[in-house]
């Protein structure tokens, strides 16, 4: 499971002209990381009165293209009530889109920044709809008592929380399961708060046991190819200060003498570049290097502090791949060219 916040990412829609001030980009930030600068409606009556009639919308940031399926949503508002002595003005939050929920907010009636959220809503909502969700906020009910009190509403954040699942990444060989285990629910160390300080202590200790022996893996960002290679996939495993990583792809179509990977996580990447030995086969426009036609002392990867990975035909000189044809890996079915590196900084959490 993982957790996305959405939050407004376009002015609001506003047909009725009942913002009075403000812009998306103040309340563009989470509940939690509220910014206190508003989107303020008109007072006492909207145009076209109680109920939807008088909504504003805003729009939402998608959901991250990992996102497989939404479990459940979560509204979250922050905002206050100005001005208001004793006219009815009830002002209600919701949700509107392809199976959006039903449930709702009603706005404090006070001048004072209040937090409300609608709770976890489990949803059978897809991605798709999710992303095209608007929050939307109406006048739903209002009566002046006597002179009208001049009240209005001020939103300082609009959130929907969205819990969703990711599937596999494209190319990630199913035997890498450990990449997707929920690590942190193996040690019971760590699966309650701390009582004292015995059991801080121990928390502690699982816990940087836990982030300095990493299993996970990305899908590299591939230089040097007209047609990058099918499915790629790196999966690698942190033990410390050591990086073992495979490459679980196989050839692409060569347009550049260069070959890298230029996405490499921040938790892997080395205080010094490192160069290592492919350990495993690589091709170039017809020949399999470190076996066959070259025999050469194997292949080179030089991995970067700038978080990219530079292939190199050969492991004893820098020399360049031909830019066209096909370059890549070349393994037996169910094995994996890799290299080892280490961080070179001691201090890396």
């Amino acid at each position: 499971m993982a957790l996305a916040r959405l939050v407004p990412n376009a002015a609001p829609t506003d047909t009725q002209s009942n913002v009075a001030a403000g812009a998306y980009t103040d309340i563009d930030t989470t509940v939690d990381a509220a910014s206190g600068s508003f989107v303020t409606s008109q007072t006492n009556g909207w145009t076209a009165g109680p109920g939807t009639g008088s909504a504003f919308t805003f729009a939402l940031t998608d959901l991250p293209a990992a996102a497989d399926a939404v479990t459940s949503v979560n509204l979250r508002i922050r905002s206050r009530t100005n001005s208001r002595t004793d006219d009815v003005n009830l002002l209600t939050f919701d949700i509107t889109g392809t199976n959006a929920p039903t449930n709702s907010l009603t706005s404090t009636t006070g001048s004072t920044l209040t937090n409300k959220q609608t709770g976890a809503i489990e949803t059978s909502a897809t991605v798709a709809n999710v992303n095209s969700w608007l929050i939307r906020v109406y006048q739903s009910a209002y009566e002046a008592v006597g002179g009208a009190d001049g009240s209005s509403l001020s939103i300082d954040e609009l959130e929907l929380e969205v819990i969703y699942t990711t599937g596999t990444p494209a190319g990630e060989p199913a035997e890498f399961t450990e990449a997707r285990a929920e690590r942190l629910t193996r040690s019971p160390q760590i699966t309650r708060m701390p009582q004292n300080q015995q059991e801080w202590n121990r928390f502690i200790q699982e816990m940087n046991k836990l982030i300095r022996n990493e299993v996970s893996g990305f899908e590299p960002v591939l230089a040097g190819f007209s047609s990058d290679p099918s499915d790629a996939y790196c999966w690698y495993h942190r033990f410390g200060q050591f990086v073992y990583m495979e490459f679980a792809f196989t050839t692409g179509t060569s347009n550049s003498a260069n070959f890298r990977i230029t996405n490499l996580p921040t938790q892997i990447t080395p205080n010094a570049q490192q160069r290592c030995l492919v350990n495993g086969h690589m091709h170039d426009n017809g020949a399999d290097l470190a076996y066959g036609t070259l025999q050469t002392q194997g292949s080179a990867a030089l991995v970067g502090s700038d978080g990219t990975i530079q292939f190199y035909p050969e492991m004893k000189q820098d020399t360049s791949w031909t830019a066209s044809a096909a370059k890549g890996f070349v393994m037996p079915t169910g094995q994996y060219a890799s290299i080892l590196y280490t961080l070179r900084n001691p201090d890396k959490a």
